[in-house]
């Protein structure tokens, strides 16, 4: 494994001491990608999470690095929306297409599911993020059954708060359609949520009214973004590796270690849910269904 000096210039710099360390095919494709295809790739994050990605030595990091890229030129995602800022972009454009004409059809509230505090988080200790995910699930949920709201789109995620030590915030994304969203339903989702086992870390919930339709799709989009890998990353080693370059591999480590739990912490569950008149399969779906956003292609008739 080896390890990266994050200099304090451009990101240009930034990529060039990563990739001067990269022998082979690797190197080149990312470099032909940043000077030759970055469309798509250079509005997010996905070449600063690129860094960190290959230098832990990531077991996906050359799906990651090879979206886009295909022998026929075809398109071909790597699927990895979490650390891809073209692959998240493009779940965005989904939603949007999913929910198109829904902004008048009700009234909708971005809902922050949050807790105060981080968490350690390895491999052994990934469960306990998913237990903060199901617990607001089953809070939104419960909401739903109660006919408090009409129907909700929420996401999972997670927030890096630190390396060495690896602490992190899991916290949930939820855009709500419902009449209304008063401050005392805020209070009995906050009770709701911090009273359920497993739950350690204090509840801290924001609501916001979606109140124009270009809030609306930015709200819909922000629920699939990327993680930001690098700024926690370059944080910890301007910290711990400026003067001692010996914790370099253990930084690389634990980036390895984090992006591994990350996987195993969402692994066999939802990470995007749709509930009540915001799920397709509902009979109250407001939305535009599958069949209508994606219409098959006629067929050429053979003469």
């Amino acid at each position: 494994m080896f390890w990266v000096s994050l200099p304090a210039h451009n990101l240009h710099n930034l990529i060039t001491s990563l990739l001067a360390r990269i022998s082979g095919s690797t190197s080149e494709l990312a470099e032909t990608k940043r000077t030759q295809y970055p469309n798509g790739f250079d509005k997010g994050r996905y070449f600063d999470n690129l860094i960190p990605i290959i230098a832990s030595n990531y077991q996906r990091a050359d799906k990651i690095l090879g979206c886009g890229f295909d022998p026929k030129w075809k398109k071909f995602p790597c699927d990895q929306w979490a650390f891809c800022s073209k692959c998240a972009y493009m779940r965005g454009v989904n939603a949007s297409k999913m929910f198109a004409g829904t902004f008048g059809k009700d009234s909708f509230f971005h809902v922050t599911l949050g807790f105060d505090g981080e968490i350690p988080f390895d491999e052994t200790q990934s469960m306990d993020a998913r237990v903060y995910w199901e617990r607001n699930e089953s809070a939104i949920r419960a909401l739903l059954d109660k006919g408090v709201i009409h129907g909700a789109y929420m996401a999972h995620e997670i927030k890096i708060r630190s390396f060495l030590p690896l602490r992190i915030n899991p916290h949930t994304h939820v855009v709500i359609a419902a009449a209304e969203f008063p401050d005392e339903v805020a209070t009995a989702l906050e009770k709701m949520i911090g009273d359920a086992d497993g739950v350690n870390l204090q509840p801290s919930i924001a609501v916001k009214k979606i109140d124009t339709q270009s809030y609306h799709d930015k709200c819909l989009r922000y629920l699939t973004k990327e993680l930001d890998l690098q700024a926690p990353y370059s944080s910890a080693w301007v910290k711990h590796c400026e003067k001692d370059r010996k914790m370099a591999p253990e930084l690389n480590r634990e980036m390895r270690v984090f992006l591994d739990a990350q996987a195993a912490a969402f692994g066999g569950m939802n990470r995007v849910v749709y509930m009540g008149s915001l799920r397709c399969q509902n009979k109250n779906f407001i939305g535009v269904k599958k069949a209508e956003r994606n219409p098959k292609a006629e067929k050429k008739r053979r003469r």
